[in-house]
């Protein structure tokens, strides 16, 4: 026995063992039972852990989702901002839109970069909508800024060999094959509509 857990008993007697341990000793059963009992409380803490951190990233998933849609919607309205307070810009997209031919080189480049500028808008969203960080119905709603009008095509001929992501032209070429036209008469002059 270890010295410290001994208590002097009388003289020319054995010492006494301080605690009798053959009293507190377990059956097989009983620690099977202790630790069994164990690894459960083990087990649901990490339940409960797991539970915790699902429960954060789903908040989480929904805070970026949120900010995402938030600044997508943004720059979408930036862009129809910018447009729309420039008369100019306005009537030369316009023309553009429906008859790029009528307009002069200065005039088509200044129509092809304002599509451009939405055409990355239109990219970014639908890349974002592929992660599943952007929610479709947002990514529709820039859509609806699209036609197949004349202009339009116009650009993507010109345009299409700078974009590299095939799921993003095929999506662009079937707007086309479809004759989307959900757009046409945003773009035309109020007297011609």
């Amino acid at each position: 026995m270890a010295p410290g857990c001994l208590i002097h008993s009388e003289a020319g007697t054995d010492p006494k063992p301080l605690f009798d341990f053959r009293h507190y000793s377990y059956t097989e059963n009983q620690m099977i039972v202790k630790n069994s009992l164990v690894e459960a409380i083990g087990l649901a803490a990490v339940v409960l852990s797991l539970v915790f951190v699902g429960l954060e990233v789903n908040e989480s998933t929904r805070a970026t989702r949120s900010a995402t849609a938030a600044e997508t919607t943004a720059t979408i309205a930036e862009w129809y901002t910018a447009l729309g307070n420039d008369q100019q810009a306005s009537s030369v997209l316009r023309r553009f839109v429906t008859d790029p031919e009528s307009l002069t080189i200065d005039e088509q480049y200044q129509a092809v970069m304002n599509i451009h500028a939405l055409m990355l808008i239109l990219q970014s969203s639908f890349y974002l909508e592929e992660e599943g960080t952007l929610s479709p119905q947002i990514r529709r709603s820039i859509t609806t800024a699209m036609t197949s009008e004349p202009g339009v095509r116009f650009y993507w001929e010109q345009r299409r060999p700078i974009f590299v992501n095939e799921d993003f032209i095929a999506f662009i070429e079937q707007l086309f094959a479809d004759g989307y036209t959900h757009s046409q008469d945003f773009y035309r002059p109020p007297g011609d509509q």
